[in-house]
């Protein structure tokens, strides 16, 4: 038998449609009688497909989808992204937290509990406040911000960290920026 929280609720509405209709038209009757005959009847599957089956499987998918070497860092290590032309530091900032992301998902699995729930963790993302034209609506010399913040899957994997950098700040031992960028870090 079904059991669904909303099944009282889908014969009142069956109910109340049927005292809708005109009683010569006795079709909704039908439909009605159709279905309590037929609701607690378990539902046929569809015909079972047949799929290849793999031995070891690749686990790892392939990272050539992503622009930047995060499968060639060891703990430690970082790379530094230069600041093209024509782009703004937001928008590099943007795009590579984005590729990291993408990297973390796809090779990360989440944590669960004793039960077998995904644990969830709070984020929170400092947004600036833009204007009409895409650009930063300013406080004195400070951005304006708001908060967007929800709850995640906890994942368990490679974790990053992304640096603004300016030129000749040093992003390693005795080794300066040649010009603004990122650097991007491997955590563990």
């Amino acid at each position: 038998m079904r059991s669904s929280p909303f099944l009282s609720i889908e014969k009142e509405l069956a109910m109340n449609a049927l005292k809708q209709t005109n009683p010569t038209d006795d079709s909704k009757a039908k439909e009605w009688a159709a279905y309590q005959a037929n609701k607690d009847k378990p539902v046929v599957d569809a015909p079972k497909k047949e799929f290849k089956i793999i031995d070891n499987a690749k686990y790892e998918l392939s990272n050539s989808v992503f622009l930047y070497p995060f499968a060639d860092l060891a703990d430690g290590q970082g790379f530094f992204i230069p600041l093209e032309p024509n782009n703004t530091m937001d928008k590099l900032v943007w795009a590579t937290h984005k590729q990291v992301q993408q990297f973390r998902v796809q090779n990360s699995e989440v944590e669960k509990n004793d039960e077998g729930d995904d644990i969830l963790e709070n984020f929170t993302v400092n947004v600036k406040v833009r204007n009409p034209d895409g650009s930063i609506q300013m406080d004195g010399d400070n951005p304006k911000l708001t908060v967007s913040s929800g709850l995640r899957p906890k994942l368990i994997g490679p974790n990053f960290a992304v640096r603004v950098i300016r030129k000749d700040d040093e992003i390693g031992e005795n080794i300066k920026a040649d010009g603004d960028g990122v650097l991007v870090i491997r955590l563990n």
